[in-house]
């Protein structure tokens, strides 16, 4: 799990301040900041997947001088759920998230001033555009890393 706490560490640390720089020298109009800041977003991702892949390289540079083992069963089951439960827990709070996040949102809106059924649309256009974009990216993330753990489980097993 520690490539996967310091590539999400690294994702966010690259996009704050690549936004914070960006922001800071030059002033953009309503749909250039937008358009920049998503693709900041991207690069900080782009980021993260040279950092794993580079990662992955060094894993299986090493892996090749190694001599085959065999891994005890109980070793092969803690190496699963170490990656498993954070996941699992991970997405379970995801879900509850998106759950509540339609009538955050659209509270936020409504306290801001807008009527019911224009908070509404900027809602729908909210979700349906923006929220869509972002979490795409990190869809690629994610099974970029479940891939890389099951190969590496998966080389576990065959050592």
């Amino acid at each position: 799990m520690g490539k996967v706490a310091v590539s999400n560490f690294l994702r966010k640390g690259v996009q704050l301040i690549l936004l914070i720089f960006v922001f800071i020298l030059y002033d953009f109009s309503g749909d250039t900041a937008l358009f920049i800041a998503l693709t900041l977003f991207l690069l900080a991702e782009a980021v993260v997947c040279l950092y794993l892949l580079f990662s992955f390289y060094l894993y299986w540079i090493r892996s090749k001088d190694d001599s085959f083992k065999q891994v005890p069963r109980k070793e092969v089951g803690k190496a699963l759920l170490e990656v498993s439960v954070p996941t699992t827990i991970l997405r379970v709070f995801h879900a509850a998230t998106h759950a509540i996040q339609p009538f955050l949102i659209k509270a936020a809106l409504i306290h801001s001033g807008m009527d019911v059924t224009t908070s509404t649309e900027q809602f729908g256009l909210l979700a349906g555009v923006a929220l869509t974009i972002w979490f795409f990216s990190s869809f690629y993330r994610a099974l970029f890393i479940n891939c890389l753990d099951s190969y590496c489980i998966r080389g576990m097993v065959k050592t």
